[in-house]
């Protein structure tokens, strides 16, 4: 199976990716739905700061792809038999050796400015989102050192979305396109 895998700093447009792929008909998976599952059953605070500390936890504890795995066999037992899938937020290069063992990967790079992401963080309000440029900074410094910023260097496709959201929509309709070949 092909694994279209998206990364991206937070509130880059990886969400807006799945839509345009559920659009196309594809299965869309989120890493992050692994560790706040996991959260939720140890009853821990799903914070900005919670979700970020409890990650970093998890992969100091459990090795670097531990999310990247646990994502894998939810795809693995959801997207059986189907020629292609999504996953949104892979965070290293790890995450991404990991995701190699079971399927064929595209990587695609989302990219947004950061005045951007700041804007997009506060308007969505998702819960364990910053809400101040200091947080998003802290949070963008925690994944960094995850190993995000390599994990993106890595990209077979990149994708700038400094424009409006049709245009991204289409930008990102097109690196789907060559991601599946």
């Amino acid at each position: 199976m092909l694994l279209i895998a998206v990364t991206g700093m937070r509130a880059s447009g990886k969400g807006v990716f799945g839509s345009v792929a559920r659009q196309e008909g594809l299965a869309v998976f989120e890493m992050s739905a692994a560790v706040l599952e996991l959260m939720r059953r140890q009853g821990t605070s799903q914070t900005n700061t919670g979700i970020r500390d409890f990650a970093t936890k998890l992969r100091a504890e459990k090795g670097a792809g531990v999310v990247a795995q646990l994502t894998s066999e939810a795809i693995a037992k959801s997207a059986a038999g189907k020629p292609a899938a999504v996953v949104l937020g892979v965070r290293s290069p790890e995450e991404i050796s990991e995701f190699r063992k079971n399927f064929q990967v595209k990587l695609i790079a989302i990219d947004a400015p950061d005045e951007e992401r700041l804007r997009r963080v506060k308007e969505r309000g998702r819960q364990g989102d910053p809400t101040t440029a200091r947080e998003l900074e802290w949070a963008d410094q925690k994944e960094l050192s995850w190993g995000l910023g390599k994990a993106m260097e890595l990209a077979d496709v990149r994708v700038k979305n400094d424009c409006p959201l049709q245009t991204a929509r289409e930008r990102m309709r097109l690196a789907l396109q060559q991601a599946l070949g």
